[in-house]
Order: C-alpha cells, then structure tokens, then sequence
C-alpha cells in the first residue's frame, strides 16, 4: 500500500516550508502547486487575479496527474496546496483507486495574523510573480473567510491540524514521526 502526504490549509500558514523539509527528511517526492505555478508561469503569464486563478486550477490538474503517475508506480510522495474541498474529492478518488493510505496536515491559524502575515509576504520581492496577489485586501477581517474556506478538507486518511498562528509553537518534530509512522520507517 502506497502512502500519500497532504500538506494544505491557509495561505501563508508555512504549508510549503514544511513541505519542503518533510520531503528532505523522508527522501520522498514533494508535488509543490507554488513550484509548478511558477514553472507554467514562465511560459503562461497572466495579467490578472482571474487569470491567476485559472493558472492555480490548472496547476493542480497537472499536480493530480503527476499524482496519479507516481501512484501507478507505488512511490510514496507529497501534495502541498491550499486545496478546496472539490479538490480534496479528486485527491480522495486516487488515494481510493490506488489504494493508499493519506495523512493530511491541515495548517490554519488566528485569520488576522495569518492575513497579516499574507499581506506582509505578498509585498515581498521574495515572492514571485506568478503567486503574489493582484489586489491584496488591506482589511484583516475580511481574511477569516477565505481562510474558513482553506480550513474545510477531507480527502480521507488521518487528519492532523496544525495551529500556525505562532510557528514556534509548532512541534514539527511530532509531525515528522506521524509520516514515519504512516509509511512505516
């Protein structure tokens, strides 16, 4: 039985630096939707937020693709996003036909610190293009629901929440061994 890591919930929650280090330590693929954004950006540049999401959309379509290549094989691998519900059915129709099994560690937090946190990394020459927001909201409590939104999902498997209000606060340590547990190491 394959194993298959969801890494996913709020924008700007540390999904993707967690991601990261969780497939260094485990030597096991990362499938990163900011990563493959940025790849298609460079040759399918948008001009706007509609636009954005359109490349978003179909930057998890070639994730679940690339998905459902390494499942046919076997390989254990992880899937980070800030996924919706409607992708997390998909996500659970290819855990269900290849018959892994799904940890998925859900990041949320207080709204108003990780809309802060959003607005202040979306500002970021660090940040590149083809992830930054058009039209940033400057007011935090506008955030709570949109981030209501990434807090909704289920794609089956385990479920670990992880509060990213504080990253200090997080024992990525105790993460790390639900993943060695889950893949047997």
């Amino acid at each position: 039985m394959g194993t298959l890591l969801i890494v996913t919930g709020s924008p700007a929650a540390g999904k993707t630096a967690f991601a990261q280090t969780l497939s260094k330590r485990l030597s096991i693929p990362l499938l990163c939707k900011d990563q493959m954004k940025i790849a298609l950006y460079e040759y399918l540049a948008f001009e706007n937020q509609a636009q954005s999401r359109q490349l978003s959309k179909a930057t998890v379509n070639v994730m679940l693709s690339a998905a459902e290549s390494l499942m046919q094989c076997r390989i254990p691998l992880i899937m980070e996003a800030n996924f919706r519900q409607e992708e997390a059915e998909k996500i659970q129709a290819l855990i269900l036909q290849h018959s892994y099994k799904a940890l998925t560690y859900l990041f949320e937090g207080d709204p108003r610190v990780l809309g802060k946190r959003f607005i202040d990394r979306d500002r970021t020459d660090e940040r590149h293009p083809a992830n930054r927001t058009f039209d940033v909201e400057q007011d935090l409590g506008k955030y709570e629901k949109l981030f209501r939104e990434f807090s909704v999902f289920d794609a089956g498997g385990e479920t670990a929440k992880v509060d990213a209000t504080n990253f200090a606060s997080i024992d990525y340590e105790a993460l790390v061994a639900m993943a060695e547990r889950i893949l047997g190491k």
